[in-house]
């Protein structure tokens, strides 16, 4: 599937990211699924995430500010990955809920769902 997907920019692999975190989010979860290795997708958005613990697809263009959309985009593309990664990704979950101010009870529901997908996200199918 690799070889056969490329962006129309420039014919550049899809799964290699690019700049809108977004997007990039949209591509580890459609590899994931595919069984590509996206270990560089994922190194990637976690050497992107903003200082408030989430990302903006206009980072490029000098915000600092978490968006919402963005943010849970990268989050989903997170999500598909091994156990460890996982628990990882759902610490760094957590701790964003924590930074922005979600009250205790809105973040042990949303953690609760977090939780819900792993057994549907961890190994996930392979193609």
């Amino acid at each position: 599937m690799r070889e056969n997907s490329k962006r129309e920019h420039e014919g550049q692999d899809y799964f290699a990211g690019e700049v809108e975190p977004c997007i990039t989010g949209l591509a580890a979860a459609i590899g994931s699924y595919f069984g590509e290795d996206v270990r560089g997708i994922v190194d990637r958005l976690l050497g992107e995430q903003l200082s408030d613990g989430g990302w903006n697809c206009e980072a490029e263009n000098g915000s600092t500010r978490s968006s919402f959309n963005t943010t849970f985009g990268v989050l989903e593309g997170l999500l598909y990955v091994s156990e460890p990664e996982f628990d990882i990704v759902a610490t760094e979950i957590a701790a964003t809920l924590w930074h922005v101010g979600v009250p205790a009870k809105e973040h042990k529901e949303s953690m609760d769902i977090v939780e819900g997908y792993r057994s549907t996200v961890v190994g996930a199918p392979q193609s």
